[in-house]
């Protein structure tokens, strides 16, 4: 196997990995949303309507950041892979570059 089919076998990996870890952000932050409206359901039962408008707002805000939160973590993930990318790409330039120098 050459270097260059090495390294583009390899790419695919971290690909990979990327790609699960953007699919698990996305699935947390579903999580996060689904468990934070099912406890607003169950607060709304429970508590008289004067304080929850309150709780609501606090809960809102709270929802609010998480999803910045969780779009920051995601553009750093992508991010990651651009540099990763470079990285890769680079040493496969310097992979045929070291090829070229040993068939001379």
């Amino acid at each position: 196997m050459e270097y260059k089919e090495f390294m583009e076998t390899l790419k695919g990996f971290y690909k990979m990995g990327f790609a699960t870890a953007s699919t698990t952000l996305d699935m947390m932050k579903a999580l996060g949303d689904s468990y934070i409206n099912l406890y607003e359901l169950y607060m709304r039962q429970l508590i008289p309507s004067e304080n929850y408008e309150g709780i609501k707002k606090k809960i809102d805000l709270y929802m609010e950041s998480q999803t910045k939160v969780f779009d920051s973590l995601k553009k750093l993930v992508d991010q990651f892979e651009k540099l990763q990318d470079e990285i890769f790409n680079k040493m496969v330039e310097l992979g045929e570059r070291m090829k070229e120098m040993r068939e001379d």
